[in-house]
């Protein structure tokens, strides 16, 4: 795994979004690329899903914190 982009993260700072925030937009970005470029249709949706039910579950644990 590597770094983010210290440009595109300054650039989403500047914008007066937070780290936090910006460095889970960009690593979502990231693993959204990724994902796209699977080509079997129906391990794309599995991989999906799943991502998308791991970051709520974050989420949620982030809001009772």
């Amino acid at each position: 795994v590597g770094q983010l982009n210290a440009e595109e993260l300054f650039y989403m700072l500047s914008r007066a979004i937070s780290r936090d925030q910006a460095i889970e937009m960009l690593s979502l970005g990231f693993v959204n690329d990724l994902v796209e470029k699977v080509e079997n249709e129906k391990v794309k949706i599995f991989l999906r899903e799943h991502l998308r039910q791991a970051y709520f579950r974050t989420k949620a644990k982030d809001v009772q914190s």
